[in-house]
């Protein structure tokens, strides 16, 4: 009887074996020279646009200073338009926040750098950006002192003619760098025992907020050294209702909202910082309620419109660090707001439930009776209105407008 011999051909009865020898020999065919088809990626250019000489007024900066790479700081600029990213700043360790003069000219970013990264030889400078391109054009080196902490506005700020840059130390002793950014160089320190952070009030003036309630008002001279320096009178009372550092601005006055839902106003008439009347942000059903300010910056003030916004929650001793809700604060309830003098508590309650409303219909509910009230109590008669004529260049002026009641706002407008 004959037998068939032992084939070693692909009708073998392990398939699979064949088919992954195979697959290999494709893969090889792929890495060796000559092969059928290429592997290697090949190199996109880096494409380069430059900023437009005028922004937009709705560009904005986003500081990035994330816990997991504090090292590696970050400013992106995005168009609030669009939402698209339209550059980015590398900013060094533990950033704070980039400052931008009135012109335009420079983005100032004061910036820290260590020379092991996280460890070694510290260097803290004020870095200077073109505005166009986002390329360091110069590095004003000082003391190394500045400031790590969450970022707040009072950290660093210019003065109101942006010559000098005011940076706040803490090592633990106090201090503020003053930088002269029109001579681009360190021009000293200002010792500030117990007194935090800045708060500019002129040209040549700032003060800091200090433990015991007061303040430290410090005045330079034109070469950015120390004229003169003085403690404020108590502002506010550190025990039974502090602030919080998280003021804004208006003008001479430093807005400043305490831990219990009060606005204390520090203001600056002639040289003299003072506090001025408090007033709260609250009714006192509201406030026995638990409504208190709270979260990272918890004050906003669009200043040509006169409304101050607040975030606002219901909570307890301890918890500031909640954000809530948005409050819009009716500038009538800030002492001067009401020209007039008028007062209406069902008024001024509608209002708050309008702007806390976000029910279109019951919204429009609310507002018809804020007008019952107005007609009723007749507090106000307009006998006339005066007739105001405009010529505007509609291809160089933007986003000028006129409102329902025939006013005009500037606000937004730009010229480009």
């Amino acid at each position: 009887m004959s037998r068939e011999p032992h084939s070693r051909s692909a009708t073998s009865s392990h398939p699979g074996r064949h088919e992954g020898l195979a697959g290999l020999a494709i893969l090889f065919a792929f890495l060796m020279p000559g092969g059928v088809a290429e592997a290697q990626l090949q190199p996109e250019p880096l494409v380069r646009q430059d900023l437009p000489a005028t922004g937009s007024a709705h560009w904005v900066w986003v500081n990035d200073i994330v816990f997991h790479h504090m090292a590696d700081g970050k400013a992106f600029l995005f168009d609030g338009d669009s939402g698209n990213m339209l550059g980015m700043l590398s900013t060094g360790y533990g950033f704070g926040g980039v400052l931008i003069p009135g012109d335009h000219s420079v983005i100032a970013s004061p910036e820290t750098y260590f020379s092991r990264g996280t460890r070694g030889t510290r260097t803290d400078v004020v870095t200077l950006y073109d505005a166009r391109t986002l390329d360091p054009i110069a590095e004003i080196v000082i003391p190394a002192k500045r400031s790590s902490n969450v970022p707040m506005r009072a950290a660093a700020a210019l003065t109101d003619d942006d010559r000098f840059l005011l940076i706040y130390n803490f090592t633990p002793a106090q201090s503020v760098t003053v930088v002269d950014l029109h001579a681009r160089k360190f021009i000293g320190e200002v010792d500030t025992p117990g007194c935090a952070l800045v708060y500019p009030t002129g040209p040549r003036s700032f003060f800091s907020l200090c433990g015991d309630g007061t303040a430290l008002a410090v005045r330079l001279d034109d070469a950015g050294g120390i004229s003169a320096r003085e403690r404020t009178p108590q502002l506010f009372d550190t025990e039974l209702d502090p602030v919080t550092e998280k003021a804004v601005r208006d003008g001479d006055t430093w807005l400043f909202a305490s831990f219990a839902g009060d606005i204390v106003p520090v203001e600056t008439v002639e040289g003299r910082t003072r506090a001025a009347a408090r007033w709260s942000l609250t009714t006192a059903e509201e406030r026995e309620q638990g409504w208190k300010p709270g979260g990272m910056q918890h004050l906003a003030l669009h200043v040509a419109g006169r409304r101050l916004y607040s975030l606002m929650h219901e909570g307890g001793p301890d918890s500031h660090k909640d954000p809530g809700s948005v409050w819009l604060i009716q500038p009538a309830y800030a002492p001067g707001g009401n020209m007039l003098g008028w007062k209406s508590d069902a008024y001024e309650d509608l209002l708050k439930q309008g702007a806390s409303t976000f029910d279109r219909e019951k919204r429009k509910a609310i507002y018809r009776k804020v007008q019952e009230i107005l007609l009723e109590e007749s507090f106000e008669l307009i006998l006339a209105r005066r007739y105001t004529y405009y010529g505007i260049r509609k291809d160089r002026l933007h986003d000028f407008r006129f409102g329902i009641d025939g006013d005009w706002y500037m606000h937004r407008a730009w010229i480009g």
